[in-house]
């Protein structure tokens, strides 16, 4: 998966997003993830469920924009 332009490449491309990523882990390719702790945690949410790919309707996908827009704007 392309973690680096997640937004564009994914969400922005396909209106999709892995929502419940586990908040205690960066999000960022599993590969770069250097604790087994955060691997299992990682892995746990993905197994249950609580981790999953989850298709956005047009308007959450309007939501997500603008919420993007505005947080670029603040600098992030």
């Amino acid at each position: 998966m392309n973690y680096p332009n997640y937004i564009k490449s994914i969400v922005l491309s396909y209106s999709i997003i892995l929502d419940g990523w586990p908040a205690t882990i960066p999000f960022t390719s599993p590969w770069n993830i250097h604790t087994v702790s955060e691997i299992r945690e990682l892995r746990d949410a993905l197994k249950a469920g609580t981790c999953a790919w989850k298709r956005l309707t047009k308007t959450e996908l309007e939501k997500y924009k603008e919420d993007l827009e505005q947080r670029r704007a603040a600098g992030e």
